[in-house]
């Protein structure tokens, strides 16, 4: 009992309710999930694992204040929304039209909204105190521009193979041969374009936060994976009418590992420059 951290945990009750109340909310009465009536427990675990992994993140931050509030904002509403929605409108409206488009486009509105409140909810809650003293110069993500072209490109590339892998390596077993996870095994070449720009949309969304944690290289990349994995992941435990329950938790199983994985690696790539590729994958116990 001596290792419980009571501030922790009614803190994150507290953001749990928060998130909850946001989430249960249809500011544009979009009605997308009536089976959330019969269980609003599913809504509840989203919010806990939500609320638990923003705890987690605020708390290893060097930031403070409206500079944190905004990062936060940007990064959540961005894996929760953004990134979400362009898989939405990817296979749920345009290759396979069962979501309409205005439905979509108000489903990012919502999402804004709950950002809005969720981001300084955390940061009130859990970024209590100054911030820790920088000892040295910040060069997270600082290197050559060369480094940022080859980083850029592996990250890209590695972005569509963790994808790959969660849904056909992972999400695929677990549905069994006869659900395919994709009903069209050969996908438009503006498909493969798409998905190459939503991973540089998650370099992009996740160099504030190399920028703003503390801790050691290999938990702190083990600490964005795991918000990534958790908050993509979880989005999947609320029901929908869209998505039978066999192929929402076949999809979650893989969505989180993908995510962590690429999550990891991005922290791993993009936290200084490097000087080989051996220099990549050494130093994964120094403090950024």
């Amino acid at each position: 009992m001596k290792n419980l951290n009571v501030p922790f945990i009614w803190k994150t009750a507290v953001l749990t309710l928060v998130v909850f109340v946001l989430y249960g909310v249809d500011f544009l009465h979009l009605s997308l999930s009536p089976l959330l009536d019969q269980e609003p427990w599913s809504l509840l675990m989203m919010a806990l694992l939500h609320a638990t992994a923003l705890g987690f993140v605020v708390r290893h931050s060097i930031w403070r204040g409206q500079l944190l509030i905004v990062t936060m904002f940007v990064v959540y509403f961005g894996v929760t929304t953004l990134l979400t929605h362009m898989d939405t409108v990817l296979f749920l409206h345009l290759l396979n039209p069962v979501v309409p488009g205005f439905v979509a486009d108000n489903l990012l509105v919502n999402g804004f909204i709950n950002a809005a409140g969720i981001a300084p909810a955390a940061v009130w809650l859990f970024a209590g105190g100054p911030p820790p003293e920088a000892k040295l110069e910040n060069i997270r993500v600082v290197m050559p521009a060369r480094q940022w072209l080859l980083k850029g490109v592996a990250s890209v590339g590695a972005f569509m193979v963790f994808y790959a892998l969660g849904a056909l390596g992972i999400a695929q077993p677990l549905l069994g041969p006869d659900t395919p996870v994709y009903t069209d095994t050969v996908l438009p070449l503006w498909v493969t374009a798409a998905f190459l720009g939503k991973g540089l949309l998650w370099i992009v969304i996740t160099l504030p936060l190399i920028r703003q944690m503390r801790g050691q290289v290999n938990r702190v990349a083990m600490g964005v994976g795991g918000y990534y994995g958790v908050l993509q992941g979880a989005l999947l435990v609320i029901p929908t009418e869209y998505l039978a329950p066999s192929i929402r938790t076949a999809h979650m199983a893989g969505l989180t590992v993908a995510m962590f994985a690429y999550g990891w690696l991005l922290v791993i790539l993009f936290h200084r420059a490097h000087g080989s590729l051996r220099d990549v994958f050494s130093g994964w116990k120094r403090p950024l």
